[in-house]
């Protein structure tokens, strides 16, 4: 049976980007089964391009969704025989992207979670680090996170039996990686997938930092010397980050 893809795209007010995103995924092919723009309460015309968009995107409104709510639900409705969570900020690198993953999906049954390389890029399209992610390792797992959301592929019946905490804001996707490691190996594909959007409008810069690191901490584990180390840390490579871009 051939592989095809259920991407998932949670949304809220995304009409700034979504346009890419939605083009990238329908430049796929027939990889991919359908596109579900999950959206939890847009007052943009996010709605209006997802319906002018046509093709494999499908648009359900979800008032009230967090983010992780939101592909929780589009991964209860997936009909594809894997799944692919692009953020509405994001797109894919190509247009071979999801046929390569189904591919190996296709090629190796054992294969559970499939993920590749990742751009980053700033709020102007401006590409600032080309990441070639690291082998598999789940200590290096437990440790960070060094896996581009937007490049993960997870089998369907897996992601179904295993969804996302919605209880969390920032870390629900490292915090699914871990206990999706805990089940199986991941599979690395030595290509870029994905394309990641860096931008000031994320949740990071709305939300607060503060709320993040609670987050890490728990995922974890870390006590408070160990967090507070760690928001240490963050200072120094947001300064560092700072003084290479010249805003300081």
């Amino acid at each position: 049976m051939t592989a095809s893809a259920t991407i998932i795209t949670p949304v809220l007010n995304g009409g700034r980007t979504i346009a890419t995103t939605l083009k990238s995924v329908g430049m796929q092919g027939e990889w991919v089964r359908e596109h579900l723009i999950i959206d939890g309460g847009s007052e943009d015309e996010t709605e209006a391009l997802v319906k002018s968009a046509g093709g494999v995107a499908r648009f359900t409104r979800c008032p009230g969704m967090n983010q992780a709510a939101a592909v929780n639900e589009g991964i209860r409705l997936a009909k594809g025989s894997f799944i692919g969570w692009l953020n509405a900020d994001d797109f894919y690198f190509d247009r071979w992207v999801v046929g390569a993953v189904a591919d190996c999906f296709g090629s190796d049954a054992g294969a559970r979670v499939i993920y590749g390389d990742c751009v980053y890029i700033d709020g102007t399209g401006r590409i600032t680090d080309l990441r070639v992610t690291p082998p598999f390792n789940r200590g290096r797992l437990s440790r960070y996170s060094y896996l581009p959301q937007p490049a993960v592929f997870v089998r369907s019946n897996l992601a179904k039996s295993l969804p996302l905490n919605a209880a969390y804001e920032f870390v629900m996707d490292s915090e699914w990686f871990l206990r999706l490691a805990s089940l199986c190996d991941f599979r690395h594909i030595r290509r870029f997938v994905a394309v990641f959007r860096q931008h000031p409008g994320q949740k990071m810069h709305t939300l607060g930092r503060s709320l993040y690191l609670a987050e890490v901490a728990a995922i974890r584990g870390l006590n408070s010397r160990a967090s507070r180390r760690h928001e240490r840390a963050l200072d120094m490579v947001t300064n560092l980050n700072a003084m290479v871009s010249g805003r300081i």
